[in-house]
């Protein structure tokens, strides 16, 4: 009967020290090198002073490849929405990166690369909030509603504003 408990108690240590240690603290993502032209479009429209801004401490910046021009939705969120949309586009196998700004945590995906806007380096970062699983229930509506801050076309080296659809 000892014998029977102590075989017991380890594998139950055992098993638990396993879990344990695959236990990850957040995911990890490239760190990506922001162009000057992305810094200078950043700073025209994020306020680090705003409460909005600390509320809603993650940028998120989706890159959509449309001909010979991009767009870039930019929005602000906090992190349990940032993980959500970050996972779901992992799911989705698209091309995920991160840089700081101004103490921002900014979030890049695009299906394709990244053009000339944001250079992939071979360094990668843990993201402590992150969880790619969180992608699991969630459906492709759930990440196309969220709103955005920010639109603008890139093409031929130049930001704008794109005209409104009629």
């Amino acid at each position: 009967m000892r014998f029977s408990f102590f075989i017991l108690v380890i594998t139950f240590l055992a098993t638990g020290f396993k879990c344990f240690s695959q236990k990850k603290d957040g995911e990890l993502i490239p760190l990506l090198k922001q162009s000057y032209k992305i810094d200078s479009l950043l700073i025209t429209i994020v306020d680090d002073d705003s409460a909005f801004m600390k509320k809603y401490p993650c940028l998120i910046i989706d890159v959509v490849n449309q001909g010979n021009a991009l767009t870039l939705n930019i929005g602000s969120y906090n992190k349990r929405v940032a993980n959500e949309i970050i996972a779901k586009n992992h799911s989705m196998n698209t091309h995920i990166g991160y840089f700081e700004f101004k103490g921002f945590k900014a979030f890049v995906f695009s299906a394709k690369r990244f053009e000339n806007l944001f250079l992939e380096t071979k360094n990668t970062k843990r993201i402590d909030f992150l969880d790619f699983s969180a992608a699991e229930g969630l459906k492709i509506d759930d990440i196309l509603n969220v709103p955005y801050l920010a639109l603008f076309m890139y093409q031929n080296g130049k930001f704008s504003i794109p005209e409104p659809m009629h």
